[in-house]
């Protein structure tokens, strides 16, 4: 038997050769150049045409050089580079606005859910219904109330999870909007869809106290009140001063101020730290927490805000 003849080895072909191949076979069967845009062009330069062009929206003719496969288009309806860009302009307008009213909706259904969820945290949601930073009104507070809340709310915000954060301690006359500011913190806060609800506890001293004197007696339930006034990622004391707790409230209130040392707080009270301790010397360790050091002390001016008209 013949031995079998081994296989000639595959020719390699480039891409150019096969191009020159391709030319060649189209010259046999006179076919022409290869076609504009087949994807295998003629080695010659294509031939172009002059077309006119209208513009469909403000009738300037322009003169367009295409390839001469297309001169018998006649006249085509093409917008003017002008036309062109105002209409992307105007797009992109009507795309920002369609975004802006989507957000807008986004913030008054979030707005609406709210309510649920202050009230959910502690808050009188009737009473503090309309309390944002936008309908506080500063006239006889100041300008420097507004901003240091302003600047807490963004420390608050921007704060990673071990950055100290100093609190803010707001304290003036009955009604001067001093809880109103609180809410309105909380609620900014709480619109921001990557803060849980449960990370914002807010207690009314006089509600707080009476709770933690309900677990005596049970020392794991009161360390679970304890424990979730630590954790908050914002804790807000209203109203403190008007009550006289007992040496023992007072140590667990000492308690949850030395945990929460540099950690987002807002105290509200009648009292500026130093009346507090006069008023009530029980006080005198958890005044030594609200120090310069640990929180900005702010006094809110004005009148009684639930003696004006409805």
């Amino acid at each position: 038997m013949s031995e079998m003849a081994e296989p000639a080895e595959a020719e390699e072909i480039t891409a150019a050769q096969l191009e020159e191949r391709h030319i060649q076979r189209r010259a046999e069967l006179q076919l022409g150049p290869a076609r504009v845009g087949s994807g295998i062009s003629s080695k010659e330069p294509v031939e172009m045409t002059t077309i006119n062009s209208v513009c469909p929206s403000c009738g300037q003719r322009d003169a367009l050089e295409v390839p001469a496969m297309f001169r018998n288009l006649g006249d085509r309806r093409f917008p003017c580079t002008a036309c062109k860009a105002a209409s992307e302009a105007k797009e992109a307008e009507l795309r920002a606005e369609e975004e802006a009213r989507l957000n807008r909706e986004r913030r008054e259904r979030r707005g609406a859910e709210i309510l649920g969820v202050l009230r959910s945290i502690g808050v009188n949601a009737w009473d503090h219904r309309d309390a944002t930073l936008e309908a506080f009104d500063a006239r006889e507070a100041g300008p420097g109330v507004m901003q240091a809340a302003r600047e807490f709310l963004d420390e608050v915000r921007s704060a990673g999870e071990y950055e100290q954060v100093r609190g803010l301690y707001l304290f003036g006359g009955t009604g001067a909007g001093k809880s109103h500011l609180a809410v309105a913190i909380a609620r900014a806060l709480l619109l921001d869809p990557d803060v849980p609800s449960g990370e914002v506890v807010y207690d009314h001293a006089l509600r707080l106290i009476g709770q933690i004197q309900r677990t005596y007696g049970s020392d794991e339930r009161a360390e679970e009140v304890l424990q979730r006034r630590i954790d908050a990622r914002l804790w807000i004391l209203d109203d403190l001063g008007t009550e006289a707790p007992s040496a023992d409230v007072v140590r667990r209130l000492t308690e949850i101020f030395t945990e929460r040392a540099m950690r987002p707080t807002i105290v509200t009270s009648n009292l500026s730290p130093d009346q507090l301790e006069t008023r009530n010397p029980e006080f005198f360790r958890v005044v030594s927490r609200l120090g310069p050091r640990y929180f900005r002390t702010v006094r809110v001016h004005g009148s009684d805000r639930r003696f004006a008209a409805a």
